[in-house]
């Protein structure tokens, strides 16, 4: 935990440039290279370079990464008073814990708010024993089997 001032800028100069780091070497490893390497493939195996069509996502890549660069000093100052905020709670400041307990989110419940995956709507009622079917359900079934028998002779 750095508490001295010296300490503080430079835990927050370490985590600007881990973070540009891990920025550049994400899009180095993920996107970029991927595309690099389909397009060098698809160009060794058709004998010839093609369309250099890689730009079309290396330069957003490059874009993101610029901005990261450009907002240096906005970085640094955010982690810096996060990490003072910090230090002033661990050395028994009561007011800077409170308010980083305040800052912290708590872990969301994705679960709960969203569902398990992609799963369909649960029905508003109760659902159904299974071999108990509403009257009306059993009537649509009927309507769109005897439907589907009459538009289609190949069944």
């Amino acid at each position: 935990m750095p508490i001295t001032p010296e300490q503080i800028d430079a835990a927050a100069q370490k985590y600007y440039r881990d973070r540009v780091r891990r920025a550049l070497l994400g899009a180095v490893a993920g996107p970029v290279g991927i595309v690099l390497a389909v397009w060098a493939f698809s160009s060794i195996v058709s004998g010839q370079v093609i369309f250099f069509w890689p730009i079309f996502v290396i330069v957003p890549m490059l874009l993101g990464g610029l901005g990261r660069i450009v907002h240096k000093d906005e970085i640094i100052r955010n982690r810096k008073k996060e990490l003072t905020r910090r230090a002033r709670a661990h050395l028994g400041d009561a007011e800077a814990r409170r308010k980083l307990e305040q800052s912290e989110t708590p872990e969301r419940d994705y679960e709960a708010e969203f569902g398990r995956g992609l799963q369909p709507p649960h029905p508003p009622h109760p659902p159904y024993s299974p071999g108990q079917i509403s009257r009306r359900d059993e009537r649509r079934r009927r309507r769109s089997r005897h439907r589907h028998h009459r538009d289609n002779p190949w069944d």
